[in-house]
């Protein structure tokens, strides 16, 4: 994410930088762990924080690409994703639905 405003509701705008794989310390963020566990897993709560300006990862159903804000646009129907200060927001909440999953072998 970087220092530019959202195309629809006006908050920090989440966008990579960067070319063959090479961004920059704007493209890095901190998994915070919900639900008091050591380790992230499948299917917990985490919220993303922007490691350089420590806004949040956020979007909410209001914020959509449609045909009145995005005529002829390629992403109609998808959410905007974008920054906010506020933590506790409850639109700032994620959880792994795909993806690789790794089993912890340790025991103990």
């Amino acid at each position: 994410s970087h220092a530019h405003s959202s195309p629809l509701s006006q908050n920090q705008e989440v966008s990579c930088y960067g070319e063959g794989g090479d961004g920059d310390e704007g493209d890095d963020w901190v998994v915070l762990l919900q639900d008091g566990s050591q380790h992230w897993k499948r299917g917990a709560p985490v919220v993303l924080q922007h490691s350089v300006t420590k806004q949040f990862l956020h979007t909410r159903k209001s914020h959509d690409f449609n045909h009145n804000n995005c005529p002829n646009c390629p992403i109609q129907g998808q959410l905007e994703l974008s920054c906010i200060r506020k933590q506790s927001s409850t639109d700032n909440v994620w959880a792994t639905a795909e993806g690789f999953f790794f089993q912890d072998n340790r025991t103990g």
